[in-house]
């Protein structure tokens, strides 16, 4: 069985990575952002002018956002829910179960994921999905998430059970 870091991550969120990426690119083609200069920028105003592109954070989500979608279409089944069990919750460690109907991106951010900022990677698993997140709570990335399909009728068998 491979380790975590043999595995390869289905997807990764990392607003970091992703600033590093676009200095790479506006680097290599200098030329096409700022066709009025003589010479390449430095890094650091690169990364200045990234920060002020107020839109291009947005398109990044955005793409992001609908390549998750995607794999949780392409993992889910048609119709189905998700069991969601959490280990390493959050400063004190907690563990915990729910389940939730994830469609698409946007649910996952509100349904499974805590509301801050985070830093995470996804990856297949035989049941699912496994998630490990980076957030304030969790700087070292021991918060692991696992989501498994379940159907509908598990799904409100357990809300009913946990209402």
């Amino acid at each position: 069985m491979p380790t975590e870091q043999e595995e390869k991550p289905i997807i990764s969120y990392d607003e970091c990575d992703w600033m590093e990426e676009e200095v790479k690119h506006r680097l290599g083609e200098w030329q096409e952002f700022y066709a009025e200069e003589e010479e390449c920028p430095s890094e650091d105003k690169i990364r200045k002018d990234i920060i002020d592109d107020c839109c291009w954070l947005d398109f990044e989500r955005e793409y992001y956002n609908e390549h998750l979608t995607e794999i949780l279409k392409e993992k889910g089944k048609e119709g189905c829910a998700w069991g969601i069990s959490v280990k390493g919750f959050g400063w004190s460690n907690s563990s915990g179960k729910d389940c939730a109907i994830i469609e698409d991106a946007d649910d996952f951010w509100k349904k499974v994921l805590p509301d801050c900022q985070c830093t995470w990677k996804m990856y297949a698993t035989d049941e699912g999905l496994k998630v490990r997140n980076w957030h304030h709570d969790s700087p070292m990335g021991n918060e692991y998430y696992y989501l498994t399909p379940i159907d509908l009728e598990t799904y409100y068998e357990w809300k009913e059970e946990h209402a």
